[in-house]
């Protein structure tokens, strides 16, 4: 019997701290190496493919094709960990992310570009709700929030410097990629070291979203939303910067110091909600995204540093929402849960992402570029009033009829 096999380690928070410790600083480490790859695509595409002379519809048609495979990634994720295992279904994840940069190193041509897109999609969610199963697994909930802040805002941040990267890369060549590579496979080998324990495999980890409402409405909306609310922060600031007159140094550097502005909100809320009601902590950036979302919106007059203190503050409010309501949905669910609630939390965002920025596209034929930051402010206002109401209640969530473990005892629905 290996380490990872041992009942006093498998899916058992009070097992040996050290070996939760590995759990975590491997995770952690693994996917700021897949940032940093990932990122540095991210700002090479679009420039690339204007190199080459394609139409800027082509770069967005990608973007369509990355969140179709996410979609994709949230239904395949959970029967492979329970065919393959936690460690072995991260490892494919890492297989695909490598097949997906070297289509991007071998070729440019757009359609084997939207493929390589398309299995990034798959790749990327299956690392993601593998490792929430793993951290929840490993994890107590007095633990939770902080993790999950210090996990998240590491893969932000990766995705921020590689992005940044670009600019010390040939992008008149496929180099990027190739860079790319060389990154991902590094982040392999944080998950070989030996002993790691592994999270207990769902017997249900299909897509449930009725059962995930149950689980935590708070959770649910705050996936639902942020999944828009990143897209519109993130994708919109360079837009509007370069709209209002900022140098593409200037853009740059404003992406990288919206990435640091997440690790400045995302650690103090973390410990926040670690201590106290996470709720109230949602309410705070809820409120933070409404008010500086407003203050973005009155740019004119606002000088560069403002602006990007305004962004990155914003930024990180957002991001905090997305640790935080994975910590606050987990914290109420069994552990035979994680894997299911993770892939139906990653769905959630996905609709969000999708939903919420086509609607913001269409309120600018009547208000303009600004919709973007009304839109935002509006829901972060939205979320907040959703957050405080439920707060006010405590009711007991039905049991679910597909749950072998129903009889047990259900934690109050917040």
């Amino acid at each position: 019997m290996t380490d990872a096999d041992r009942p006093d380690v498998k899916d058992n928070p009070s097992a040996p701290a050290d070996r939760r410790v590995r759990v975590v600083v491997s995770l952690i480490v693994s996917m700021m190496l897949v940032g940093l790859g990932n990122g540095l695509l991210f700002a090479f595409i679009p420039i690339r493919m204007a190199g080459l002379g394609y139409e800027p519809f082509v770069a967005g048609a990608l973007i369509v094709v990355l969140a179709v495979g996410g979609f994709v990634g949230c239904f395949v994720t959970g029967p492979l960990m329970k065919r393959f295992g936690t460690a072995r279904a991260y490892l494919l994840g890492i297989a695909m992310l490598l097949s997906a940069h070297t289509i991007l190193a071998l070729t440019s041509d757009p359609f084997f570009w939207g493929l390589s897109r398309l299995i990034y999609g798959i790749a990327v969610t299956q690392l993601f709700i593998v490792s929430y199963s793993w951290i929840n697994g490993s994890v107590t909930n007095q633990a939770r929030g902080r993790v999950q802040a210090v996990f998240y805002s590491c893969f932000i941040v990766g995705m921020g410097v590689g992005g940044y990267g670009v600019s010390f890369v040939d992008v008149t060549t496929n180099m990027s990629p190739r860079v790319s590579i060389v990154l991902t496979l590094l982040a392999v080998i944080p998950l070989i070291i030996p002993g790691l324990p592994k999270v207990n495999i769902a017997r249900d980890s299909a897509i449930r979203l009725r059962r995930t409402w149950q689980i935590s409405p708070v959770g649910f909306m705050g996936m639902f939303f942020v999944g828009g609310l990143t897209l519109l922060v993130q994708g919109f600031a360079p837009i509007y910067g370069q709209a209002v007159g900022f140098q593409p140094g200037q853009i740059g550097f404003m992406l990288l110091l919206m990435q640091i502005g997440i690790i400045g909100v995302q650690i103090p809320a973390g410990i926040a909600s670690d201590r106290w009601d996470r709720r109230w902590v949602l309410i705070v950036c809820a409120l933070m995204i409404t008010a500086f979302a407003g203050l973005t919106s009155q740019v004119t007059g606002l000088n560069f540093f403002l602006l990007v203190a305004a962004f990155a503050l914003w930024a990180g409010a957002t991001e905090t929402i997305f640790s935080i309501s994975t910590a606050q949905a987990n914290d109420h669910a069994r552990s035979d849960e994680y894997v299911m609630l993770a892939a139906t939390l990653t769905m959630v965002w996905s609709i969000g992402a999708t939903v919420i920025p086509l609607l913001t596209s269409v309120l600018t034929k009547f208000i303009g570029p600004t919709a973007y930051m009304y839109t935002a402010g509006g829901l972060g206002l939205i979320y907040a009033v959703f957050v405080a109401v439920r707060i006010t209640m405590r009711e007991v969530p039905e049991p679910d009829p597909a749950s072998e473990a129903h009889e047990l005892h259900e934690p109050p629905r917040l």
